[in-house]
C-alpha cells in the first residue's frame, strides 16, 4: 500500500456562456508517489473522479474524496496522510526538508519509499527509512495490543457475569437442597 501524497489546486477555465466570455474555477489533483519525481499524474477533480475514488476497493484511495473534501473546507493545498514528519523527533531539520522537497510528508509514506528512489533522500535514506519502518510496525504492534486488551476485557466481562449468573443458580439449588433436606428429616 503506498501513501500518495495530494496536491489539490484550482485553475480559471474560460468558457463562453451565450456569447460571453467568462471563467470558473476548475479543482485539479496532482498524485505523487513518495521518491518519485518524475510521474505526478495531475487529474481533474470532478464527479466522475470522485465516484471512482468512492467505490475503490483501496481504502487508501477512498481516503482521497475525503482528503479532497478537507481541502475544500480549509482552502489548504496541502494533505496529509498518515503521521506528519514535521510532528516527528527522530528526523533532522535537513532531513526534513529533503524529503518535503520530494513529496515524503508522513511517516507512512517514508516507510514505503522504495529501494529504487532511497538516492534521492542522501546517504542516509536507508537508516531513515529503516527508522521510519520500524516506527510504522511499533505504532501497528501497539494498536494490535490494544485491539487484544479490548477483546479480552470484552471476554472477561461476559465471563464475570457468567460466573455471576451460575453462583446465583448454584445458591439457589443449594436453598433448594436445604429445604428438601428438612422436609425430608421432617418425615
Amino acid at each position: 500500500m503506498t501513501i500518495a501524497h495530494l496536491e489539490f489546486f484550482t485553475v480559471a477555465r474560460e468558457y463562453t456562456d451565450n456569447g460571453k466570455l467568462s471563467w470558473k474555477d476548475v479543482d485539479f489533483v496532482k498524485i505523487r508517489t513518495p521518491g518519485n519525481s518524475t510521474h505526478i499524474p495531475e487529474f481533474e477533480v470532478d464527479k466522475d473522479l470522485l465516484d471512482r475514488w468512492r467505490n475503490s476497493d483501496k481504502e487508501t484511495t477512498r481516503n482521497r474524496v475525503k482528503a479532497y473534501e478537507s481541502w475544500k473546507a480549509c482552502s489548504s493545498d496541502e494533505y496529509i496522510e498518515g503521521t506528519p514528519l514535521k510532528n516527528w523527533p527522530q528526523i533532522s531539520p535537513a532531513q526534513l526538508k529533503i524529503c518535503q522537497n520530494n513529496k515524503i510528508l508522513s511517516i507512512e509514506a517514508l516507510a514505503q519509499v522504495p529501494d529504487s528512489h532511497l538516492h534521492v533522500l542522501s546517504y542516509e535514506g536507508r537508516k531513515l527509512r529503516d527508522k521510519a519502518k520500524s516506527y510504522v510496525e511499533a505504532a501497528a504492534s501497539t494498536s494490535l495490543v490494544a485491539e487484544e486488551m479490548q477483546k479480552m476485557r470484552v471476554e472477561n466481562q461476559r465471563l464475570v457475569e457468567r460466573l455471576d449468573a451460575l453462583e446465583q443458580k448454584n445458591s439457589e439449588l443449594k436453598t433448594l437442597l436445604d429445604s428438601e433436606k428438612q422436609r425430608n428429616h421432617k418425615k
